[in-house]
């Protein structure tokens, strides 16, 4: 089943019917529905928008003027992103365009095959579409410079894929359970060939093999064929959604109706139009690994050196027999001050003689010299560690922290996008 959504342009009025093939391909399939709702945007139609000045296409009577824009481009020179957004366009020319995009007279196509983009990917698109490339092209209309025809073309692909994803989410409180799931190309029943059905519909009691109100024949998994409009509105009023035929349970391979996923991966397309990833040294990697073998080399090294002073420190503590507190703060003496002191001086402080406390202080101050560089080279070993472990896949990093940012500024949106759903 393929949906028809209308949309409505608030700026110039005009009414623009859209529709979503249910086939891959992008083909029709002969049974429509349309959603009884009309989806208002506040901007100007396809066509206006491609006029030299859409303003135009609705003469200002009342000469009140485009608060709307102005508030607009307001908010966007107070963002500063303008030289952001001149970078966009830049990658948008790149992006791969529908065919209907190439005519330079510029016909767009009222037909659009396309999946549900997750819900933060459809918010980084929202500031994309509404946030940047809108707000800078009424920027450059109000200061008399006139966008390109192609740019134009660009803002308008990103714009209907955003208009549609809005729609097709709505939809799922417009139309039922059913409709919805069909209309999505989801396979919940299995389409028949009208002319080859000679009974007739087991609910409504009209021949299968003619299409009217109540739509194409359907099969369902239990192999009981009925008109597509009748077993759906069947499976919403039965309290069981169970076989009108064979009673089997019919409504749980329909529950829950499901939302699309609030995360997902994003589309190659969209990030083909962030910011790209800053250039990297390919010789940087090998130069972090060869720093990274050599610091785990020295503190290797520097540990085995701590680990002998302490070893030295524990035997002169045990050939002395003398608990180590004993010695606390004694490594501060001076040289200066243990030379001039006398032999009796240095017993009655510590018990030693001068070169028993001269011969334990060298060692202290060896032990924690050593312990200083250990701590030092370790440090510096985990810093590397990190950046090393950093560096692994620079450019998916790049691309998952600019979509976080993305993602964040356009928190504040949702409540805007909610009310575009309701």
């Amino acid at each position: 089943m393929c949906i028809t959504i209308d949309f409505v342009f608030s700026e110039c009025g005009h009414r623009t019917p859209v529709i979503r093939p249910c086939q891959e391909n992008g083909s029709l399939c002969g049974n429509m529905v349309t959603n009884p709702m009309a989806f208002t945007h506040a901007d100007f139609c396809n066509d206006c928008f491609m006029l030299p000045d859409p303003r135009i296409s609705k003469p200002d009577e009342n000469q009140l003027g485009y608060p709307a824009i102005d508030s607009m481009v307001e908010l966007y020179k107070l963002q500063n992103v303008e030289h952001e957004t001149k970078d966009l366009q830049v990658r948008l020319q790149n992006l791969p365009l529908a065919a209907d995009f190439q005519d330079p007279s510029y016909s767009l196509s009222n037909c659009k095959t396309m999946s549900l983009l997750p819900r933060d990917v459809l918010s980084v698109l929202f500031i994309l579409v509404n946030q940047r490339l809108i707000p800078d092209f009424w920027l450059h209309i109000l200061r008399g410079e006139l966008p390109s025809p192609s740019i134009r073309h660009s803002i308008l692909h990103l714009r209907q894929i955003l208009m549609l994803n809005l729609a097709l989410h709505g939809s799922r409180t417009t139309l039922s359970k059913v409709e919805w799931y069909f209309a999505m190309g989801y396979e919940i029943f299995c389409q028949v060939d009208s002319t080859s059905c000679d009974d007739d519909c087991g609910i409504c009691c009209q021949p299968l093999n003619e299409i009217g109100e109540e739509g194409a024949p359907v099969k369902t998994q239990c192999n009981h064929i009925f008109h597509m409009h009748c077993i759906g509105e069947w499976i919403n009023m039965s309290p069981n959604g169970d076989c009108p035929a064979c009673r089997k349970m019919l409504q749980m391979i329909l529950e829950p109706i499901h939302d699309t996923a609030a995360q997902g991966p994003p589309p190659e397309w969209l990030i083909s139009l962030l910011s790209p990833a800053p250039q990297v040294d390919p010789n940087y990697a090998i130069l972090m690994a060869q720093e990274l073998v050599q610091l785990e080399a020295i503190v290797s090294d520097e540990y085995l050196r701590v680990e002998e002073t302490d070893r030295i420190l524990t035997d002169i503590q045990d050939e002395l027999q003398l608990p180590s507190e004993t010695f606390s703060g004694l490594e501060f003496f001076s040289e200066e001050y243990i030379r001039n002191s006398s032999e009796i001086v240095m017993m009655s402080l510590t018990g030693l003689s001068a070169a028993n406390f001269t011969r334990y202080q060298s060692m202290v101050r060896r032990h924690q010299t050593n312990m200083t560089q250990f701590t030092t080279s370790f440090e510096r070993l985990r810093e590397r560690r990190r950046e090393v472990e950093n560096f692994n896949d620079p450019i998916q990093r790049y691309r998952t922290t600019t979509l976080a940012l993305m993602t964040a500024e356009a928190e504040f949106l949702n409540g805007v996008i909610d009310r575009e759903l309701e």
